[in-house]
């Protein structure tokens, strides 16, 4: 008989059990690295793919890899599947600021913490428990459950895309990576990006520029190299902050190495974090640089400016009351003595498009040089009564 009473003394008594598996999968650090012939995205993503799928096997549920890229695992019964289960095994960097080893499990006021702990490595593991006490409990099971097992989540979903060309998904599916208890809106994703090209060779000022290691996270840290710049001009502008953001400075002969100190913060969550990248432009910006570096760094402070993580002097802020506010993250730029390539996450509200936001960026780049591209999907939604 299923009772919470005897639900509460299962998962007691194999939280150990939990933990341990948790433990496992947190050690391998699943961020996406050098797609080869047998491991699409990189070694680590599919070294937690096949240890997930271990865990599995151990609990007696019969698996199979897909296309080196998506697990399946499902309970051993001779029944049509009609329920999936979507978790993916792929993290984002750990990234700097971590108090904690970021790919172990600590315990630490009643609460685990490691990268993957809340996504999306814990709710797999709550979710094959919670399947596990079904069938230990004695429960009549009418169809089978599978879970679908990713490794490409957090930078694009191009698992998937290999798995649909092999598999078919069963008629319900959910993912365990949202808030409780429920989510039937998922806002649209954009990701906008820049190219720039100087017309003019840079000899002085910004030699360099990067930021961001991916496209859904706020760059906690950006560095600058600068040349043929007065150092202590440099050093007194970085007793200041800018957009927030602290600087330190180090110097090599005639190059000047900056370092923007911001915070990390998941790209669907902005106000968590410090755009270090923003920062560091509005640092730039009070030194005296070459006029066409000045120029494009003026544009992009005026269009995104530090904490405006909602569009809004760029044009394209949205929200609505179902879905909530677009959200706008500049995650990543490679700045160059050429030019510079940038990305932008945004998540934008059913009120929203993928058509509107092109035309918007359109807009604010317009007569700039800068050549915008936008790729992403718009709102997807299912009513909350269904």
């Amino acid at each position: 008989m299923l009772t919470t009473e005897r639900m509460r003394s299962y998962f007691l008594e194999n939280l150990p059990n939990m933990k341990s598996d948790l433990q496992r999968l947190c050690a391998v650090p699943s961020v996406q690295g050098e797609a080869t012939e047998d491991a699409p995205f990189g070694k680590e993503a599919k070294e937690a793919l096949l240890l997930a799928l271990a865990i599995c096997e151990e609990k007696g549920l019969v698996t199979d890899l897909v296309a080196n890229a998506v697990g399946e695992a499902s309970l051993p019964m001779d029944k049509e599947t009609t329920l999936g289960i979507l978790a993916h095994m792929d993290v984002v960097p750990a990234g700097p600021g971590w108090s904690v080893p970021p790919f172990d499990l600590t315990e630490r006021d009643g609460m685990w913490v490691g990268r993957g702990v809340i996504d999306d490595k814990g709710p797999f593991i709550a979710a094959l428990y919670a399947l596990l006490y079904l069938r230990d409990a004695g429960a009549t099971f009418n169809s089978n459950v599978r879970f679908i097992l990713g490794s490409d989540e957090e930078c694009g979903s191009g698992d998937l895309r290999l798995y649909e060309k092999e598999r078919t998904y069963p008629p319900y599916v959910f993912t365990p990576d949202a808030e409780f208890p429920l989510i039937n809106i998922e806002k649209g994703r954009a990701v906008p990006k820049l190219h720039y090209a100087f017309a003019n060779n840079q000899e002085s000022g910004i030699v360099s520029m990067r930021g961001g290691e991916i496209v859904n996270a706020v760059p906690g840290l950006a560095y600058a190299t600068l040349k043929g710049m007065d150092e202590n001009t440099v050093h007194q502008t970085a007793e200041k902050t800018f957009g927030g953001c602290s600087m330190t400075i180090e110097s090599e002969n005639d190059l000047i190495f900056v370092t923007a100190h911001g915070k990390n913060a998941h790209a669907s969550l902005p106000e968590q974090g410090i755009n270090a990248l923003k920062g560091l432009w509005e640092f730039l910006l009070a030194l005296p640089l070459p006029a066409e570096q000045a120029d494009i760094l003026r544009l992009l402070v005026s269009l995104f400016p530090a904490f405006d993580d909602g569009g809004k002097a760029a044009g394209y802020a949205a929200a609505d009351e179902e879905s909530g506010e677009l959200t706008s993250v500049f995650s990543v730029m490679d700045w160059n003595e050429g030019g510079f390539d940038a990305k932008i996450d945004i998540r934008f509200p059913i009120c929203s498009s993928l058509a509107g936001l092109t035309e918007a960026f359109e807009k604010a780049f317009a007569g700039s040089g800068v050549s915008v591209s936008l790729s992403g999907a718009d709102p997807h939604s299912v009513p909350a009564d269904s």
